[in-house]
């Protein structure tokens, strides 16, 4: 009995052991990282319209002191990391890029991911700004009300450069309600439907169809039309912009529904359904 609760006790531990190792090796070595930081709360700004978002003010500022390993006139490290958290309050579209304060030479390259868990494994979008060209890449999202996490990673660029200053991670929002801001003007026998161009220069087009499209469509490309305008179905329409900015397409006849379709520059797309009534 003894031998046998003995070997009993071996077997368990063996077998815990082997849960502990393997669940070591299984954890994603970025998360565990992350963890070990603080995410810094941040507030990213929220402007009616995308044209306005030029003014408003960073999301993240991370001083940052890096240099080359080779250079010794600084006790500077290679490289440097910082995370940031922001939550929006309603369902948004969001711009993001990057830029740079420095003190001195401008040798940095910086690559910023934002994701939408704190685990930092649902990545939603990337930014990097490089130190040979001093210009950063933009990044966009239609972004459900929620939190959101941001890492920051910054390293030395040119051979034997260094950069002492700031890494701002930059950008703000736009309420989904402003980009889908509908208004109906009924005249006998026609609706004029109009809908606010929010995103302004950041905007693709919008696109709008005689008929309810669920969200699993939007990016098919038998309903909407590409970039050239092709393919789609034949009762799409890409819609023009007016004199006030204004999308606007018209219904006659008889009341239906429909569904447009918003692109930003990037490629990013949402969509609403909604009824146009016809007076008659």
């Amino acid at each position: 009995m003894e031998k046998e609760n003995l070997f009993k006790r071996i077997v368990s531990t063996v077998l815990a052991t082997a849960l502990i190792v393997g669940s070591a090796a299984f954890t994603p070595e970025f998360a565990t990282e992350a963890h070990a930081e603080a995410f810094t709360p941040c507030n990213i700004s929220m402007v009616a319209n995308a044209e306005n978002g030029n003014n408003t003010p960073g999301i993240f500022t991370m001083p940052t002191k890096v240099q080359h390993e080779s250079r010794e006139n600084k006790p500077y490290p290679k490289d440097q990391k910082g995370y940031f958290k922001f939550t929006l309050a309603e369902d948004s579209w969001v711009y993001f890029a990057l830029s740079t304060s420095d003190h001195g030479e401008d040798d940095i390259n910086v690559t910023t991911k934002l994701y939408g868990d704190e685990n930092m494994s649902n990545q939603i979008a990337e930014v990097k700004y490089t130190y040979y060209n001093s210009k950063s890449t933009n990044a966009s999202a239609f972004l459900k009300k929620g939190t959101y996490y941001g890492y920051v990673y910054a390293e030395f660029g040119a051979l034997f450069g260094y950069f002492e200053g700031n890494v701002n991670v930059i950008g703000f929002g736009v309420p989904l309600k402003n980009c889908f801001n509908i208004t109906q003007k009924k005249k006998k026998n026609k609706t004029i439907v109009k809908i606010d161009n929010a995103l302004g220069q950041y905007s693709k087009y919008m696109q709008c169809i005689p008929k309810g499209v669920g969200s699993q469509s939007l990016y098919n490309d038998r309903i909407w039309k590409d970039s050239g305008r092709w393919w789609g179905d034949k009762k799409t329409k890409v819609l023009e912009c007016n004199e006030n900015n204004q999308y606007t397409f018209t219904v006659k006849k008889k009341s239906k529904k429909y569904t447009v379709m918003l692109e930003d520059m990037n490629g990013n797309r949402w969509q609403k359904t909604f009824k146009v009534k016809v007076k008659k």
